[in-house]
């Protein structure tokens, strides 16, 4: 069955296959964070890029994600506190009302966005859910972290952002 598929790629013009992006052109820390502007679930378009002057957390998650379950009603509460830290959330579902549902179930007021195209997460290294990003104020990647450690939580990712504010101020 493999060499099946194998030879059905080989055989597919070079326009058909999939195509494939360079780690390099993913953002990794030190890197500027790619721009993006998507629909928060609360009406409104949130942009990255307006961001800028304040830190930033992004969590990718879907709503099918059991440690996002635990990860996104901990990033809210950080949320609610600090109002001197952006924090979105960009859902990723195939479609939004099961972003929507997910979101309304958990109680949740931080802004969140559906990357309806894959806009956002096409341009970042996501490779398991959640998958959350610091964006400094200057709009540069300096943290990233996969998946939700229920022992710790996000306290070390709260801590690292702590100590960035107190680097900058």
């Amino acid at each position: 069955m493999i060499w099946l598929l194998s030879l059905l790629l080989l055989a597919a013009p070079a326009d058909e296959l999939p195509e494939m992006i360079p780690l390099s052109e993913l953002p990794t820390t030190g890197k500027p964070a790619a721009d993006f502007s998507l629909p928060l679930f609360s009406g409104g378009t949130f942009k990255l890029s307006a961001q800028r002057g304040k830190p930033v957390i992004i969590s990718f998650w879907a709503s099918w994600c059991g440690p996002c379950r635990e990860e996104l009603p901990e990033l809210n509460r950080f949320a609610n506190k600090r109002k001197d830290v952006v924090v979105v959330a960009v859902n990723t579902d195939r479609n939004r009302s099961a972003g929507e549902r997910f979101y309304k179930e958990l109680k949740l007021t931080l802004p969140a966005v559906y990357d309806e195209n894959s806009a956002a997460i096409s341009n970042y290294d996501v490779e398991t859910f959640p998958t959350t990003y610091v964006i400094d104020q200057q709009g540069t990647v300096v943290l990233r972290s996969s998946g939700y450690n229920s022992k710790y939580g996000l306290k070390p990712l709260f801590n690292f952002v702590n100590r960035l504010q107190g680097k900058q101020r």
